[in-house]
Formats: C-alpha cells, structure tokens, sequence
C-alpha cells in the first residue's frame, strides 16, 4: 500500500530465509538501489515522490559458511505508485504518522521530520488502534484517562477518536518495551503510549486539528 510518499510492504514468511533485502528503481530510473533490510515480513520505506511508480524487490537470504556469506533466493518484485494522500485524503505537510507494524510513529512539521520514536499501540485483537486519517481533537496535560477496570494518570494526553483513544506517555513501561512486538500480547487499550521525552515534544506543538495518519 501507498501512503504519506511511503510504500508499505508485507510478505508471507520465508521459511529459509534469514532476512530480507529491499531493492527499489523508479519509473526514471535504470537500475535498482537497495532500501535497506530487514529479519522481519514487512518494510515501510522513508518518504518517496509522490507521483512516480516505484519497481521493489524483495530479497529472501541465508548466511552460509564461516565468513556468513550471504546466498540470495528468488526474489519477489511489486509495483506501486507512491501517492500523496492518506486514505485517499489530503493531509498537507503537517501531521503525525504511524505505523502499527513497524511500531513507530513520525511527526512532520512543514514536511521537516520533528520528533520520530518507537511506540506501542493497542493489544492485538483485542484493543487494536483504529487505523485511518484522525484528527486530534482534545489535548490536556496533565490527565487521568479511566476505563471500566483502569485508571491512568498521564503528563500528557492528545486525543485522537472519539472512542477514546489518544496519545499519550506511559510510565508504566520501560523503555525496551516501545516498538518491537510489544503491542501483539502486552498492548495498551487503543492508545499510542510514547516515551516521555517524545510525547512532551508532540504535544508542545502539535495542535487541535493536526492530522494523525495510522495504518
């Protein structure tokens, strides 16, 4: 999928393979230059230009012998047009961005990258984070956000859907928790928990209205 000038990628797992190699060629472009890698079955690349068709390979690799050679399987290639907009929505240059799969979030501030950290979002299944284009709509700090069996004071508290769910920091957490899998058995209840240092810096510029993107 495309949005916010990124392409997402996922993939079915190789069962070989010891990790991924990413590959991408524009539409002008002649040859391939490598993205990056990873060991997980997904890829968000960094921002593209919106417009063109990009042509990604997806590498499968296994290190072999004592000098970890890396020995490449077959690869798999996708075509897909970076587009501008989120969910088919124009967004402009100011918004935060969030990827549940790479548990991360963004936050552009007149297309200038201003804060960048891990994250955890809602517990898989059961309290997953609503994806689609939010808008915050209520900001407090500090606040006490409760639920029918919780009750959580946080510093500070940037309310994303009516239902409840925000961002917010979480000090409850340590710090290796945020990013990683977290999320998939020890998730929040819809919330975006963010480390202190990063969510003080949202919040002391994001405002009501500000676009957040998730998918």
């Amino acid at each position: 999928t495309s949005q916010l000038r990124r392409i997402s990628l996922q993939w079915s797992k190789n069962s070989v393979a010891q990790g991924y190699d990413i590959y991408c060629k524009a539409d002008d472009q002649s040859s391939f230059k490598r993205l990056g890698s990873t060991k997980n079955t997904y890829y968000n690349t960094k921002r593209l230009r919106a417009g063109h068709t990009y042509t990604i390979r997806i590498k499968p690799y296994k290190l072999v012998g004592a000098k970890k050679t890396k020995v490449y399987g077959t690869y798999r290639t996708v075509t897909k047009k970076a587009t501008s907009t989120a969910y088919g929505k124009k967004i402009g240059d100011t918004y935060i961005e969030i990827s549940i799969k790479q548990q991360r979030m963004w936050y552009y501030i007149d297309d200038k990258l201003y804060v960048e950290t891990p994250v955890v979002t809602g517990n898989v299944g059961a309290w997953s984070t609503p994806t689609g284009a939010h808008k915050i709509w209520q900001r407090s700090s500090p606040a006490t956000l409760t639920g029918p069996t919780w009750s959580s004071y946080v510093n500070y508290w940037m309310a994303f859907t009516y239902g409840g769910c925000g961002i917010h920091d979480a000090s409850w957490r340590s710090s290796s928790e945020f990013g990683g899998t977290t999320y998939m058995g020890n998730g929040s209840h819809g919330c975006v928990n963010t480390p202190y240092n990063a969510v003080k810096k949202i919040y002391g510029k994001a405002k009501i209205g500000t676009h957040v993107i998730i998918y």
